[in-house]
C-alpha cells in the first residue's frame, strides 16, 4: 500500500486517502496524506505490478494543503 511504502522509506506518515488505483504501470492520481495534523497532497504512479505486489512512485507536495491553527 502507499502507506506501508510510505512507512517503509521512513516517513512519519498518520494516515493517507486513497482512491483504488488501477493495477496498471504508468496509472497515476492524486491522494492525500496526513502527518503530525498537516495534510499534503501525493501523487502516485505504479512502476511496477508482478501478480498482487504493486510498486508505486510517490511525490509528496512540499507543502501542506492545510494546517490546523495553533
Amino acid at each position: 500500500s502507499v502507506l506501508t511504502q510510505l512507512m517503509a522509506d521512513g516517513k512519519q506518515v498518520d494516515q493517507v486517502s486513497c482512491p483504488d488505483l488501477p493495477a496498471t504501470v504508468g496509472a497515476s492520481q492524486r491522494c492525500t496524506l496526513q502527518a503530525g495534523g498537516d495534510t499534503y497532497g501525493v501523487t502516485v504512479t505504479v512502476t511496477s505490478v508482478q501478480g498482487t505486489d504493486v510498486k508505486f512512485d510517490i511525490q509528496v507536495d512540499n507543502t501542506p494543503t492545510t494546517t490546523p491553527s495553533r
